[in-house]
């Protein structure tokens, strides 16, 4: 019978899923500008992994992350983590970055960006070694967001990784006239040193 009830589930939110209308979306260029936006999200995940790698220790974590996006496709983002099962501070690790973000056709973009992270001596996390972070991405949005992407980290050890990914854009609710409130799920595949 649970079986059942799940699936019942899955196809009423598919269909929900299915039937939205971006009502967020840019209208056409020659009838309004782009806006600077920000953007706040929370983040929690039950073991931190850096490109798919995972300390020994199990490493729960809640991050708060923020991106202010300005009309000529410059970015600039924060993001704080705190490790869960952590009692020594209240911030395990920090970054601050900046890019920029392009059009190249209709629905494909191209992304630029550079972070560095801050990080606690002895920090648990796997990626404390290469506090810096170079990106390029290819993003092709639709229906399904399909995104490609390179990453060069560097610091005491140098790691280069690839990603491909799929993601789609939930429209939840509006708090007010001016915001939304969105899930993305997504799906990544990654390939590195």
């Amino acid at each position: 019978m649970k079986p059942l009830i799940l699936f019942a589930t899955i196809i009423f939110y598919a269909a929900f899923c299915f039937a939205q209308t971006d009502t967020t979306k840019a209208a056409p260029a020659d009838s309004t500008a782009s806006r600077s936006t920000l953007t706040v999200a929370a983040v929690y995940a039950n073991n931190a992994s850096y490109y798919g790698q995972k300390s020994a220790e199990s490493t729960p974590y809640a991050a708060l992350a923020a991106t202010v996006r300005f009309k000529s496709g410059f970015y600039f983002t924060g993001l704080a983590y705190k490790l869960l099962n952590e009692q020594t501070s209240s911030v395990s690790a920090s970054s601050l970055g900046a890019g920029v973000n392009f059009k190249l056709a209709k629905n494909l973009s191209a992304d630029l960006s550079y972070s560095h992270s801050f990080y606690p001596a002895y920090s648990p996390l796997l990626q404390a070694a290469n506090a810096d972070n170079a990106s390029a991405a290819f993003i092709y949005e639709n229906w399904l967001n399909v995104n490609l992407s390179g990453d060069y980290a560097f610091g005491k050890t140098n790691d280069e990784f690839f990603t491909g990914g799929i993601s789609k854009s939930i429209s939840l609710f509006s708090i007010g006239k001016k915001d939304i409130v969105t899930i993305n799920p997504s799906a990544d595949i990654v390939a590195g040193t």
